[in-house]
C-alpha cells in the first residue's frame, strides 16, 4: 500500500530507508547470518539503494515507493529471525536513547563508517554488495554516504545536535549494547568505539 507512504515526511521516509539499507548490510555481512536472510538481504540492499533514488527524483510514484516497501520488508527478516547485527545498530541505539538523534539517522551517519572500520573483516562480502549496485570506481561506504547526501540527510553526528564532548561517554555507554561484540570485527573497547565517533563526528 504504498499510497499509505505519502504523507509521510520525506525526510522520515528517507532515514527510514537509509536504516533498511543498515538492515540489509548488517545482515549480509554477519558471520552468523543463514542462507535465506543473507539472500534476502542481499535482494533488499539492491531494491533500495535504486528505489531510494527513484522516490528522491519523483516522491508522488507509487511504484518506486512500494519497491521501498518490499526491500524494507526482506531487509529486515534477518533480525526478526533473531539474527544479532553489528555496531552500525549497536552505535545507534546509544545515539538515539542517550543523544535524541532519530533511530534512521543514526544509520545514515554511522553505517559508512563501521563499513569502513569493519571492510578488512568484510571484504569479500562488501565487494558482493558493490556488484549488486554495479559500483567499481568507489568504496561501498562511499557510496552510501553519497546517496544520504543525495536524499538530504545528515553525514556528520555534529550535524546531529551531537557535541564532541559528549563521544566518550557514548562510547562508554555503547559497551552496554550486545551488537558491538557481535559486530564482525567486536568493539570492545570504549576508546576504539570513540575513535569511530569522531571520526563520525
Amino acid at each position: 500500500d504504498p499510497w499509505l507512504t505519502l504523507d509521510t515526511p520525506d525526510r522520515l521516509f528517507f532515514s527510514t530507508g537509509v536504516r533498511a539499507i543498515d538492515h540489509a548490510v548488517e545482515t549480509w555481512c554477519s558471520s552468523d547470518v543463514a542462507p535465506t536472510h543473507a539472500a534476502m538481504a542481499l535482494h533488499g540492499f539492491k531494491i533500495l539503494m535504486l528505489s531510494l533514488k527513484q522516490v528522491k527524483s519523483d516522491v508522488r510514484s507509487h511504484a518506486s515507493r512500494r519497491e521501498c516497501q518490499i526491500g524494507a520488508w526482506l531487509s529486515i527478516q534477518g533480525v526478526a529471525g533473531g539474527l544479532d547485527l553489528g555496531a552500525s545498530h549497536g552505535i545507534g541505539h546509544i545515539l538515539g536513547g542517550s543523544a535524541g538523534m532519530p533511530h534512521g539517522e543514526t544509520s545514515c551517519v554511522m553505517l559508512p563508517h563501521v563499513l569502513a572500520y569493519n571492510l578488512s573483516a568484510t571484504k569479500k562480502r562488501q565487494g558482493e554488495l558493490s556488484r549488486q549496485i554495479d559500483i567499481k570506481d568507489k568504496k561501498l561506504n562511499d557510496a552510501i554516504s553519497e546517496l544520504v547526501s543525495q536524499l538530504g540527510l545528515p553525514t556528520r553526528l555534529r550535524d546531529c545536535n551531537i557535541s564532541r564532548d559528549q563521544l566518550f561517554s557514548l562510547a562508554k555507554e555503547c559497551l552496554n549494547d550486545k551488537w558491538l561484540e557481535t559486530n564482525p570485527i567486536p568493539l570492545t573497547d570504549a576508546a576504539e568505539i570513540e575513535r569511530i565517533l569522531l571520526k563520525a563526528w
